[in-house]
Formats: structure tokens, C-alpha cells, sequence
């Protein structure tokens, strides 16, 4: 994807699928790579709490931690269902 693409704004996500579709990515591919992303600051500031020995810092990365599984839970929950039901 090309810097210009990436700081266009986009409306809505049709749209932006529409643009994107010609490069090979869509929408499921964004919202996989931001899954992976949430999963990866999670597990990053899990190890640097579990690293830390200052109680402090093991508060603080722990409310962080829990703010960016809000986050995750959130984006989770705005995910279309990939089936639909007869």
C-alpha cells in the first residue's frame, strides 16, 4: 500500500474496498492486521509488566493492558459476521 493511500481518507468501508480491491487487500485484511496489531501490543506489554519489578509500573502496564483489551473487545464487537444464518 502507498503512503497516499494510507493518509487518504476514506468513506466508509465500500469505498475504501473499492480503491484498495486493485492492490489485493480489502477490508478483511484490515481488520485481520488490526486483530494481529491489539494482539501484539497486548502480549508486548503483558511481557514488560511481568519483566518489571517496580510495583508502579506493573500498575500502570496492567491499566494499559486492560484499556487495549477494551479496545480489541471493541473492535470485535464492530466485526460483521462473516455468515449469515438462513
Amino acid at each position: 500500500m502507498t503512503a497516499s493511500i494510507a493518509r487518504r481518507p476514506t468513506r466508509g468501508c465500500s469505498r475504501a474496498c473499492g480503491r484498495l480491491a486493485t492492490r489485493g487487500c480489502c477490508c478483511g485484511s484490515f481488520t485481520h492486521r488490526i486483530n494481529n496489531d491489539l494482539t501484539s501490543a497486548i502480549i508486548i506489554v503483558s511481557l514488560a509488566a511481568a519483566r518489571s519489578h517496580s510495583g508502579e509500573v506493573k500498575a500502570a502496564l496492567s491499566a494499559v493492558q486492560d484499556r487495549v483489551q477494551s479496545y480489541a473487545s471493541f473492535h470485535r464487537a464492530l466485526q460483521m459476521p462473516e455468515h449469515t444464518t438462513p
